[in-house]
């Protein structure tokens, strides 16, 4: 049950991250280090960033 719980985080907090930080970027590299760096981030912002990619996404700004 854990493990869907850390998992479940995991989705959710990377696409916060696209949401959020990389909403505007053009990233240029490999797309597994891309996608490694945007959960990096999701990870450790999640808290932060969850709320306002919802809030972003309700009321699209």
């Amino acid at each position: 049950m854990g493990a869907i719980v850390i998992l479940v985080y995991v989705f959710i907090a990377y696409w916060a991250a696209k949401k959020t930080v990389y909403r505007s970027r053009v990233m240029i590299g490999d797309i597994n280090r891309i996608r490694i760096q945007v959960m990096t981030v999701g990870l450790i912002l999640g808290p932060l960033l969850i709320p306002v990619a919802i809030l972003r996404t309700i009321f699209r700004f």
